[in-house]
């Protein structure tokens, strides 16, 4: 519980009240980041129509995403923890909109294709997870959970309104107007809500004052960290148990109209995985202060299982399709929002922005990875059912791994404590 973490009653209220608006901020810049992978579902379509290009192709962006935040989040976790995250974010809303517009001048060219996601893909590095989550984390202590809960919910967000709108703007006018639309509206929005209420204790780093008080920081340095067990337990836990969800949710759009749903509804019934991402995040934030964070881990991926169990079986209704893509959007937003809590609560603030930028990487390459390998499958076997088996045992292992990854540090130093006082 949250008094027995020491907090005063009324600190998560205050810390609320104080800071919602750098929450919104973040919230809002956050969802940025999905609209690229969560509306790819729509352009499908179109694109084969204009380019005939297969899934496997189109869906090899988000692998191209994927590789370059693997060499890149690194380095942008050690610019944050030096220069904090404003100035990257505002940075990064800017070259992230722009090129995220480029889409529009695809020529048919497999290589140009995938030289935009290099272009969009090195752009986004500066909007990821870490630089959101390290700003409110900063700000937040007692309300943490919660606070984390809604800046992660951002994803959650575009994964209502990007396959709507991006549906919507292809029918009414074309897929290049929907990407340069997408772009310009979100870009703005974010950039004004960023500039205004975006900030942290992390952007005072420049100040000799502000650089003894990070000194002080609780937490593990990165290379200790990398000495730890937890750190790839949670690492492989989250990327065995998050890459199905994801790359069931790009592919959600022809996964439900193969399953018989028109477009119209395969797109409504689709958006209910980003509400429920959201509502994952909600209830394990709400639940943190007072639930073992690695059994919450555990749940959130364990819940996509009968998940994949009902898609898998054909000529499911429209309401049991609907408790499916409940199910894998509630699985992938409460991950995401575990890996952020688990690696504050594991390795504290220190070196926050350093640590997650390698430990974030199990998401980012799982998000990048899956929507291209369920594309290969979707290919070569001409369904789905092989994606989504795989997919099983996949929560199975993940699950496990966060069962073994067990109590926050201080919680097993009050058990080692308590039992040295016993005896």
């Amino acid at each position: 519980m949250a008094e027995q973490r020491g907090f005063p009653s009324g600190q998560a209220a205050a810390e609320w009240r104080a800071k919602w608006t750098l929450v919104l901020a973040a919230t809002l810049g956050f969802s940025v980041v999905g609209m690229s992978i969560y509306s790819l579902g729509a352009f499908f379509k179109p694109l084969h129509e204009a380019f005939g290009w297969d899934r496997t192709l189109i869906s090899a962006g988000p692998t191209v995403y994927a590789a370059t935040s693997l060499i890149c989040q690194p380095f942008v976790g050690r610019m944050i923890d030096r220069w904090g995250p404003r100035r990257i974010a505002l940075i990064g809303v800017v070259l992230s909109a722009i090129s995220y517009a480029l889409f529009a001048t695809a020529n048919g060219s497999p290589t140009g294709w995938l030289l935009l996601w290099l272009l969009y893909s090195l752009s986004v590095q500066l909007i990821l997870m870490s630089t959101w989550s390290s700003a409110v984390a900063s700000e937040f202590e007692a309300g943490r959970g919660l606070a984390l809960a809604f800046t992660l919910g951002g994803s959650a967000l575009s994964g209502v309104v990007a396959p709507i709108s991006a549906l919507l703007l292809i029918e009414a006018y074309d897929w290049r107007t929907a990407f340069v639309v997408i772009a310009l509206v979100t870009g703005l929005i974010v950039l004004v809500a960023s500039w205004f209420f975006f900030h942290s204790r992390l952007d005072t780093r420049r100040t000799a004052v502000a650089t003894a008080q990070d000194a002080a920081l609780p937490g593990l340095s990165l290379s200790e960290a990398f000495r730890t067990s937890s750190f790839y337990k949670l690492s492989f836990g989250i990327f065995l148990g998050y890459m199905m969800p994801v790359a069931s949710l790009v592919h959600m759009l022809p996964i439900l109209e193969e399953n018989g749903l028109a477009p119209a509804k395969a797109a409504g019934v689709a958006a209910l995985f980003g509400i429920f991402a959201m509502i994952g995040k909600i209830i394990g934030g709400a639940l943190v202060n007072r639930v073992g964070g690695q059994l919450l881990a555990a749940a959130v991926i364990a819940i996509a299982v009968p998940g994949y169990l009902i898609i898998m079986s054909p000529g499911q209704p429209a309401l049991l399709l609907s408790l499916a893509v409940a199910l894998l959007g509630a699985s992938a937003g409460g991950q995401l929002h575990m890996l952020v809590y688990l690696t504050t609560r594991h390795f504290g603030m220190r070196a926050f922005g350093s640590i997650f930028g390698f430990i974030g990487s199990s998401v980012i390459i799982a998000g990048g990875s899956g929507p291209l390998v369920a594309g290969r499958l979707y290919d070569y076997f001409g369904n789905y059912q092989v994606m989504l088996m795989v997919g099983i045992p996949m929560a199975a292992i993940g699950t496990l791994l966060l069962l073994w990854l067990g109590d926050y540090p201080e919680v097993r130093q009050a058990r080692r404590l308590a039992r040295a006082a016993a005896e």
